[in-house]
């Protein structure tokens, strides 16, 4: 069952304050399909209110939108439609959004994913001060959506790594070198796990001793996936380990000059 671990709130760097206007936690897939699906009307009166409750009384200059469905609902009809209508709206944009469709698994995602598109292009876009992105293309793909909005202004923001997290990481010792470590998604058309293993495949009688560890969201193509490796010649040599909490990627990921 879901879990309410109260008010959580705090500052960043001393000058960036965040709170989470919903604090319902849960690690149950299924719990997390009730909340999504059925309870969306709730959960989303929810943060209208704690955020509308939170917002009173104080100054902001931007409001930092994240491109989700549950976020642009809450901006439609709390800032839009209020007396919040006056902040500026920074967005960060770092996919193509119609990739969430290689992810579903279902219709329902499906229809979710095309309204997520519509209130992106039609809603927000339009209406941004400031618009993020991580590379150029999607500076000139989503430039068309705001053409009419000629003082917004764009940031390109590189995808960037922060690398004090591979710092004073102990070699893990389960994993057998010299080794290939992928983390991501099992999605074909999105992050090409099926050509990476196909990839290793051309190269094991190479190196006899490479082996592969793929660490991937099991989603849409995840039951492909397990076929390709178990079909491979080279399926003795590579490992599935699941989904790995972030905190522990750099153990298993660590490169070394060895």
């Amino acid at each position: 069952f879901p879990v309410t671990i109260g008010r959580v709130e705090g500052v960043i760097d001393n000058n960036i304050s965040y709170f989470y206007s919903n604090t319902l936690i849960t690690k149950s897939l299924n719990v997390r399909r009730l909340n999504k699906y059925l309870l969306t009307l709730y959960i989303h009166l929810k943060n209208v209110f704690n955020i509308k409750k939170y917002l009173l009384g104080k100054e902001f200059d931007y409001v930092f939108v994240m491109p989700k469905l549950d976020f642009f609902r809450v901006y439609d009809s709390l800032i839009l439609k209020s007396t919040f209508k006056n902040l500026k709206l920074i967005l960060e944009l770092n996919e193509f959004q119609d990739v969430m469709n290689e992810h579903s698994t279902n219709p329902l995602q499906t229809y979710r994913n095309n309204i997520e598109q519509k209130y992106l292009t039609e809603i927000i876009l339009p209406r941004v001060n400031v618009c993020i992105t991580m590379t150029k293309i999607l500076e000139t793909y989503y430039r068309k959506f705001t053409n009419k909005n000629s003082d917004i202004v764009y940031y390109h923001l590189p995808m960037s790594v922060d690398l004090s997290r591979f710092e004073s990481v102990n070699d893990n010792v389960e994993y057998i070198k010299p080794y290939i470590a992928y983390t991501g998604s099992s999605s074909f058309s999105k992050d090409g796990i099926d050509i990476l293993i196909k990839s290793c495949e051309k190269v094991a009688n190479s190196f006899n001793e490479l082996r592969l560890y793929i660490a991937a969201f099991y989603e849409i193509d995840g039951g492909r996936m397990m076929q390709l490796i178990d079909k491979s010649d080279f399926k003795d040599r590579i490992t599935y380990l699941g989904s790995i909490d972030r905190d522990k990627i750099p153990a298993r990921c660590i490169v070394t000059g060895k």
